[in-house]
């Protein structure tokens, strides 16, 4: 795209028409259209350039349209003029959001198209410009999203670039980066994809074993194996280590239908065909499971867990550590992993999830499952939370920009402070208010009674007071016979 059409999308920024909401709902009533016109299309170049099959490409369309049809339905006519005429009917908009001008995107090229569309209908929903970095390739999805924004969408709001332009337009934009490699020096604001972080599943003794074997190994060999949110290390409660093992190498091989099989890392024979020599001290410990296009190598010092994975023979490799307990878990994803995961999947009862979760650093934690739809994403964007169901949402194009009519200030008004003696009983009563203590946090004062020292009294009461009382009595009686015996 030549530099006129860049300086012709950044005219549009300051027409203000892509904000109007029937200019919105035209442009996702086009995009529709195309993505029905050319599924097949994108089915296939979906199948090609990413290696999917056949259903997980048609999945990935569905995704996209239902996604835009979200974004559409969301667009409320009613609401928007209440909202923009809230100031002339005499009421505050404290939740006003306004839209960015101009978005630019730079595109994970693994599933280009839908990650690419997920952006493109946060921008047209906010009603902001786009501008997607694609290469000069031979690709079938570069061409279809080059047609997309071509044919579908309105040229001088959404637009391709080949090369990425000077860091004075980058800095009139928000920059989206799937690829998390972009500086943000100087940028307006950056919305970077996390990269480098771990996808970590946790099978603990509570869990249902049959289900997290067959969720964890979905994941692993769904989308072509290729998604940063499958877990790539796996801990398991060595109570359940044997059992989870064999059922991921049972459902392994009715997925394949072929020798999936367990590997003993001393069978030379073996070791020969699949590893290099340099290799061999990382695969040191024992090839638990290997699949088409995967192999889980279950690790026996903890050490070693966040080395850095060898992909060997075309194999994504990950690795399995055995634990003792819950805590044990915790440490060893903690004690030397100073990054939050990626994401976290607990497979556990309710009781030991929420531990897990609650004291192990990760952007998103999953209980059980491990939704479909994260799968297919690059890293969810930094500084935003983390949602199963939209990897980009319209308010991360917006930015906050509350309206209010009515004052907020505490019964005094700018004048009064300027008035003198008029509003000084006022100012002395809400002075005095301010500097009233704080309401009580319910504990008791320092000093008081203990947890402990009531313990004690309690025990004391149970076990010296019968203790007392026969004392008492004994000396009752002794004083009475005493006494009688005095009298004779």
């Amino acid at each position: 795209m030549s530099t006129e059409n860049i300086q012709l999308v950044l005219s549009t920024t300051q027409d203000g028409r892509t904000k109007d909401l029937r200019y919105r709902q035209r442009q996702f009533q086009a995009l529709h259209g195309w993505i029905i016109q050319h599924s097949s299309e994108i089915q296939v170049a979906l199948q090609t350039d990413d290696g999917l099959s056949e259903l997980e490409a048609q999945f990935l369309i569905i995704l996209m349209s239902n996604k835009l049809r979200e974004f559409y339905d969301s667009l409320d006519l009613k609401s928007e003029l209440d909202n923009e005429y809230s100031i002339k009917t005499g009421r505050d908009n404290a939740a006003r959001m306004v839209s960015e001008d101009l978005v630019y995107v730079i595109p994970e090229r693994w599933v280009v198209v839908p990650n690419v569309f997920s952006i493109l209908h946060a921008c047209i929903a906010a009603g902001a410009c786009c501008l997607v970095e694609l290469p000069n390739d031979l690709r079938a999805s570069t061409r279809l999203l080059r047609s997309a924004l071509r044919e579908a969408l309105d040229n001088t709001a959404f637009a391709t670039v080949s090369r990425r332009p000077p860091v004075d337009i980058l800095s009139r934009c928000i920059v989206v980066d799937q690829t998390g490699t972009f500086s943000a020096a100087g940028m307006q604001r950056l919305i970077s994809s996390e990269t480098g972080a771990a996808a970590v599943a946790i099978v603990d003794r509570t869990a249902d074993v049959d289900q997290a074997a067959q969720e964890i190994l979905k994941s692993r060999i769904a989308f072509s194996g290729r998604s940063p949110y499958a877990p790539s290390y796996i801990l398991v409660n060595e109570f359940v280590e044997t059992e989870f093992l064999d059922k991921l190498r049972r459902y392994a091989s009715r997925q394949y239908r072929s020798s999936i099989k367990k590997v003993d890392s001393t069978d030379k024979t073996h070791t020969a065909q699949c590893v290099t020599k340099e290799d061999i001290p990382a695969l040191a410990d024992e090839i638990v499971l290997e699949a088409p296009g995967f192999r889980l190598i279950k690790i026996s010092n903890r050490d070693e867990l966040w080395k850095p994975v060898h992909q060997v023979s075309g194999a994504r490799s990950g690795k399995l550590l055995a634990t003792s307990s819950l805590d044990d878990a915790i440490d060893a994803i903690n004690g030397t992993n100073q990054k939050a995961l990626l994401a976290l999947y607990v497979f556990a009862d309710p009781s030991a999830a929420k531990y897990l979760s609650q004291f192990i650093r990760t952007r998103v934690s999953f209980v059980n499952h491990i939704p479909t739809n994260i799968l297919v994403w690059p890293g969810a964007p930094i500084g935003h939370p983390v949602s199963p169901e939209s990897l980009y949402t319209r308010a991360m194009i917006e930015s906050p920009s509350p309206q209010f009519v009515h004052s907020k200030e505490d019964g005094l008004m700018l004048e009064d402070l300027l008035t003198g003696d008029s509003s000084r009983r006022s100012l002395d009563r809400l002075y005095q208010s301010s500097l009233r203590p704080l309401k009580s946090t319910g504990q008791p004062n320092p000093g008081s009674m203990n947890f402990f020292t009531q313990g004690l009294l309690v025990g004391a009461v149970f076990y010296l007071l019968p203790i007392v009382a026969v004392a008492a009595g004994g000396s009752v009686v002794l004083m009475k016979h005493l006494w009688k015996s005095k009298k004779i």
